[in-house]
């Protein structure tokens, strides 16, 4: 017998993250100023010196059919990936237009990294659909305005198939007491 395997739902996350990473990787092999930071379970971690990041989570999880299989549900995972940028002033260049700037090449790379063929295909293993992200820039007072960071999310949702397992262990035949004082071993006979 074994403990409940992880569910599907959380090891989507993990092929999100391994997706953003491997890009990323990618990415600043080319060029070291496009890379980024990919945080599972965080989320909105404003550590200025540690930005670009994208932190991902699991936000929410729901049914994705009024009724079910006898042994199988259809769910919708939501995932909300939020993108944090920074920028500083340089020139005519504004700080905040420059973090602005930042965050808009980290949507389109988180959407490469996730969306572009093998690594869509890694993800949409066993049964799993990727609809498209939906995209919200976060309002200003979330972040320190005193500083030029700037974020907002993507929320992608995921079709996945859940076959929820029973719990299992095995039977009992023998159960022993043991302390200092005392010890006492009760056997348990089958019945024939």
């Amino acid at each position: 017998m074994s403990t409940d395997a992880r569910g599907q739902y959380d090891l989507i996350l993990d092929r999100i993250i391994t997706a953003l990473r491997n890009y990323s990787q990618q990415q600043s092999g080319i060029d070291p100023a496009v890379s980024f930071r990919a945080v599972p379970g965080s989320f909105r971690t404003i550590q200025q010196g540690k930005v670009p990041t994208i932190g991902v989570h699991l936000a929410a999880l729901r049914t994705a059919s009024d009724s079910a299989q006898s042994r199988e549900w259809d769910l919708i995972a939501t995932y909300n990936l939020d993108l944090i940028a920074n920028g500083k002033t340089s020139g005519a260049v504004r700080g905040d237009s420059a973090a602005h700037a930042r965050l808009m090449y980290l949507v389109q790379q988180a959407i490469n990294a996730i969306y572009g063929g093998d690594a869509r295909t890694v993800i949409e293993a066993g049964g799993v659909t990727l609809q498209w992200p939906v995209w919200q820039l976060a309002e200003p007072d979330s972040y320190q305005e005193e500083q030029p960071l700037i974020g907002g999310r993507l929320s992608i949702d995921v079709r996945v198939s859940v076959v929820p397992q029973s719990a299992s262990s095995a039977p009992i035949d023998e159960i022993k007491i043991d302390a200092t004082l005392w010890s006492g071993i009760y056997d348990f006979m089958e019945e024939e």
